[in-house]
């Protein structure tokens, strides 16, 4: 698809939650947001022009925090793709729309398999230094230890443990984050991973 397809795709996605509905309009647009961002899934090669629409990406980024499993799904594999975007432009944006702090959110308060899957799966792409503290920032650092010392219903363990991995790597979160550390299921989980 040519470039100006992607944006004409983000933009009626843009509209369609823009739109003031009525309750029964609401599974409609839901889905109008659903089939847009699908499409948007599928044409990760055009990832750089989606990153540099900065309302398109708060419009997804708002997304992870909806009560709809599905839109949170679709949004975190929108936003998987967006994180392997290399160049510095896209970079920033996605700092700047609070991404990495959604995801976590989004992760914490995720009720379905799926979408814990999907939302730990974008996290896990957003491996710099930076990131990785705005997930601890959040209670993430919490939220995924206790989640690897319980018996869990999911099956997402193996995900978590990158990124809890990946936490542990940079000295300067274990010295901002050394209280948490050093509680006894963290400490557990450290010396047998």
């Amino acid at each position: 698809m040519f470039p100006g397809g992607v944006r004409i795709i983000a933009q009626y996605m843009k509209k369609s939650q823009e739109v003031v509905v009525n309750v029964s309009d609401l599974y409609g647009t839901s889905r109008l947001y659903w089939c847009a961002c699908t499409t948007l899934v599928n044409l990760k090669e055009h990832s750089r022009i989606l990153c540099r629409m900065k309302s398109i990406m708060q419009t997804i980024v708002t997304k992870l925090l909806c009560n709809d499993e599905l839109l949170i799904q679709v949004s975190s594999r929108l936003l998987f793709n967006l994180a392997m975007a290399k160049d510095l432009k896209s970079k920033k944006t996605l700092r700047k729309t609070k991404t990495v702090s959604l995801l976590m959110q989004a992760a914490m308060s995720a009720l379905e398999e799926d979408t814990l899957k999907y939302v730990l799966y974008a996290l896990h792409e957003f491996d710099s230094t930076e990131n990785l503290k705005d997930i601890c920032a959040v209670g993430g650092l919490k939220f995924l230890i206790k989640f690897q010392s319980e018996e869990s219903p999911f099956t997402t363990d193996h995900i978590c443990s990158n990124i809890l991995r990946n936490i542990v790597t940079k000295k300067d979160i274990l010295q901002c984050y050394a209280t948490t550390f050093e509680q006894p299921e963290c400490l557990k989980y450290l010396l047998t991973n």
